[in-house]
């Protein structure tokens, strides 16, 4: 083919794409003129270009609708609509002490830790919700602590307990903890953020209600989310760290071996 000929096809290729992205923000507007809408995008930080754009095509027409538009992102992140005259940007702080206090609270199911336990955690978590749910998990799960009928107690001097110092350190100490079923969350984080039960049972080597109960671990666990059920389930890690922190513990060995595996059901499917 020619250079002309190429620049035909790269040229209805970016027409269908600009077409395909004109229809989505036609559809968040159609159903916005039936009934009121809330639109959701978290992390928008992440987003791709394409889908960028489809954005700032529904925001251009949010304004004719009854369209409430919720987008989260990160600092570093500065959008084109930043700034417009329908958006309002509210900068969300790090939690302060009661507020963080009261999270762990939710965690521990209202029942108190010991005060020297509950410092620790505010100070190392610097008021990061996340941090803030998963240290407390952490702690909770690391067999150190007693539990009676409304509070936690130590089970010995405060320096044995071993706090995680980062957020990456305390999503690992979890993972560790969940050892027989690890490899799954591995197996899940590189196939993506979102992973379907059929294609995750085609390459992994635990098949079955094996595989079905080590799924309901992960879940009851809160570090993976599930949609629907048995083989037409959904999985979803919590947040894009837990799949990363599941990810980057594989060897890069069994990570090739995985991506590979998943690569090839998919080209067959």
């Amino acid at each position: 083919l020619d250079s002309d000929r190429y620049a035909a096809i790269d040229m209805s290729a970016e027409r269908q794409a600009q077409h395909l992205r004109e229809l989505l923000a036609a559809q968040i507007g159609g159903l916005a003129r039936q009934r009121p809408v809330l639109f959701i995008i978290e992390d928008a930080h992440w987003i791709d270009h394409s889908s960028e754009e489809m954005l700032d095509l529904a925001i251009s027409h949010a304004r004719e609708h009854s369209l409430l538009m919720v987008i989260t992102f990160r600092p570093e992140y500065q959008p084109r609509w930043l700034g417009g005259g329908d958006v309002t940007a509210l900068s969300l702080t790090r939690l302060g002490r009661r507020q963080a206090a009261k999270m762990v609270a939710r965690v521990t199911g209202g029942k108190a830790l010991p005060d020297a336990v509950l410092d620790q955690i505010v100070a190392e978590t610097d008021g990061v919700p996340l941090f803030v749910e998963e240290l407390t998990k952490t702690v909770l799960e690391s067999g150190q602590l007693r539990e009676h009928e409304d509070r936690w107690e130590l089970g010995g001097s405060l320096p044995e307990l071993a706090i995680p110092a980062t957020l990456q350190d305390s999503l690992m100490a979890r993972l560790d903890r969940l050892a027989p079923v690890k490899e799954i969350a591995q197996i899940g984080a590189c196939i993506g953020r979102i992973f379907p039960h059929r294609l995750l049972e085609a390459v992994s080597p635990v098949k079955g209600n094996e595989l079905g109960d080590a799924l309901a671990q992960l879940v009851e666990s809160e570090l993976v989310f599930r949609r629907g059920h048995g083989a037409d389930a959904v999985y979803t890690f919590k947040h894009a760290l837990v799949q990363d922190a599941a990810h980057g513990s594989l060897l890069i060995s069994r990570r090739r071996e995985f991506h590979g595996r998943i690569a090839q059901e998919l080209e067959q499917s």
